[in-house]
C-alpha cells in the first residue's frame, strides 16, 4: 500500500519552480518532464519493485502480482507533450495522443488496448490550462485553478453526471515549492500528503495519513543524476529498505 501511495503522489507533487514566461508550453509538459534541463525528444520510464538479496538491489524482479510497468513520453520540437503511453502488467496498454495547434495542446484522444475510449478538449485561461472536458465515452472530467504560472490551488474531478468525485488542495512555501496536498473524496475521506524537497527541487521526504486514522506512512526519496544534472534513477525507501526504483532514460534533441 505504501508503494502505491508513494508512486501515485509523486506524479502530481513534483516541484514547479520553473518561471518560464511561455505559459502554454509549461501547461503542455508531461508527467515526468518537470525539472528536466535541455530539450527533450522522449522519456522512457521503467518501474521496478526490487528484490533485495544480501543487501544488493536486483533490478527487474517481477513480483507475483506483476507490479511492473513502463511509460513512454514523446515531445514536439517546442517541448510540448505529443503522446504518453503506459504499459502495465498483463499487457495493459493506455495511450494518450495530443493535437497541437500553434504552441498549444488543443485536444487529446485516449486509447485502451488499441480501442478509442475518450476524446477531450483542452481549454485555457490567462494562467494556462484550465479545464479538460470529456466528449466521448468518458466517465469523468477535471477542472483546475491556478494562482500562478504553475501553482495549483485545487484540482476537482467530476463524474459524468456532474457530481464531484474528489477535490485536491495544494499548499506552497515562500519559494513556490509544493509542500502539501489534501485530497477530499465525495465519501468524506480526507487524505493528506506532506513533503519537503531537496536542493534540486525534487521530493526528499513524504508523509501520508488519513484524517481520523492512526496509521501514518513515511517515504524517503533518493536520486542518481546524468551529466546535465537530470535524475535518471529514483529510489523510494520504506523503513530503510528500497521498495521502488524508477529508471528514467532521457533522449535529448541535438
Amino acid at each position: 500500500m505504501l508503494l502505491v501511495i508513494l508512486t501515485c503522489v509523486t506524479i502530481s507533487c513534483s516541484n514547479h519552480n520553473n518561471q518560464d514566461n511561455d505559459l502554454n508550453s509549461i501547461r503542455g509538459k508531461g508527467l515526468w518532464s518537470n525539472n528536466v534541463k535541455g530539450k527533450i525528444d522522449s522519456l522512457v520510464l521503467t518501474s521496478f519493485e526490487p528484490k533485495v538479496l544480501e543487501g544488493k538491489v536486483v533490478l527487474g524482479y517481477r513480483i507475483d502480482n506483476g507490479s511492473f510497468m513502463d511509460e513512454v513520453e514523446t515531445y514536439s520540437n517546442t517541448g510540448l507533450l505529443l503522446s504518453h503511453k503506459f504499459i502495465g502488467h498483463e499487457n495493459y496498454v493506455r495511450e494518450i495522443k495530443y493535437t497541437i495547434v500553434g504552441n498549444k495542446q488543443v485536444s487529446s484522444v485516449m486509447y485502451l488496448d488499441g480501442k478509442l475510449k475518450r476524446k477531450d478538449t483542452l481549454v485555457y485561461n490567462h494562467l494556462g490550462l484550465e479545464f479538460e472536458g470529456s466528449e466521448h465515452g468518458g466517465n469523468s472530467y477535471g477542472q483546475q485553478h491556478f494562482i500562478g504560472i504553475d501553482s495549483l490551488v485545487d484540482s476537482t474531478y467530476y463524474l459524468a453526471k456532474g457530481s464531484i468525485n474528489s477535490i485536491g488542495y495544494f499548499d506552497y512555501d515562500q519559494f513556490g515549492n509544493k509542500i502539501k496536498r489534501t485530497d477530499k473524496s465525495s465519501s468524506g475521506k480526507v487524505r493528506v500528503f506532506e513533503f519537503d524537497n531537496n536542493s534540486r527541487g525534487l521530493i526528499a521526504n513524504l508523509k501520508h495519513y488519513q484524517v481520523g486514522k492512526s496509521d501514518t506512512s513515511f517515504g524517503k526519496f533518493d536520486y542518481e543524476y546524468d551529466s546535465l544534472g537530470n535524475w535518471i534513477n529514483r529510489f523510494i525507501y520504506d523503513k530503510g529498505e528500497v521498495v521502488s526504483i524508477l529508471h528514467r532514460e532521457i533522449y535529448y534533441r541535438n
